[in-house]
């Protein structure tokens, strides 16, 4: 039998929305799992890496602000997205869904920087508000 790496997984954030899940990588490389009922918004942020989202189930509406504008496309089950560092981004889920996100290019959990991008944030903490 061999040694497996290190994999730990961990609930990293719960509200009405649903859960966020952590899974560090050996090398504390992060991947994030999300569960979002139908009906709310997470994110409203960039980060200063590339990242890829899968959405695993579900459906919904990804928002990114891109030279002013912004650019919305629904996704289903099996669709990707890569969205370049500095981008603004935010996903409003249309039904309950289950996507992951991954970090690119070997960042660890604790090497990238979130900004917040007021109004998606704005959009965020009314859709909250009003559930």
């Amino acid at each position: 039998m061999t040694d497996q790496p290190m994999i730990n997984f961990s609930v990293i954030h719960h509200d009405a929305r649903g859960s966020i899940f952590q899974v560090l990588l050996p090398g504390n490389r992060e991947l994030m799992l999300l569960f979002c009922k139908a009906g709310y918004l997470r994110g409203g942020h960039s980060h200063d890496c590339d990242e890829m989202v899968v959405l695993l189930s579900g459906k919904f509406r990804y928002h990114k602000w891109v030279d002013g504008v912004d650019q919305v496309t629904d996704m289903v089950e099996g669709d990707v997205s890569y969205n370049p560092a500095g981008v603004p981004h935010m996903g409003e889920f249309l039904e309950d869904t289950w996507l992951m996100d991954w970090k690119l290019g070997g960042v660890s959990a604790d090497g990238f920087v979130t900004t917040e991008f007021e109004p998606f944030r704005k959009l965020v903490r009314e859709r909250m508000a009003g559930s």
